[in-house]
């Protein structure tokens, strides 16, 4: 569905890692690995390594995951 939905706006993500864990995404963010998408907002805006995570909110009209 995500990537439907880059194609849909024109972006073409290149996909290096996945994760299932929040934890490490948050880390590979916050330390400058891409950007990563979340449904819902984690419990603080700092990765483990207590780096800051900068949220932004998809903006227009879309359907919830």
């Amino acid at each position: 569905m995500i990537l439907f939905l880059c194609q849909v706006v024109g972006l073409r993500p290149r996909i290096a890692e996945q994760t299932p864990h929040l934890s490490m995404m948050q880390a590979l963010v916050a330390n400058g690995f891409g950007y990563g998408l979340m449904n819902v907002l984690g419990r603080n805006l700092h990765a483990p390594d207590g780096k800051a995570i900068n949220c932004v909110p998809i903006s227009g009209q879309h359907c919830p995951l």
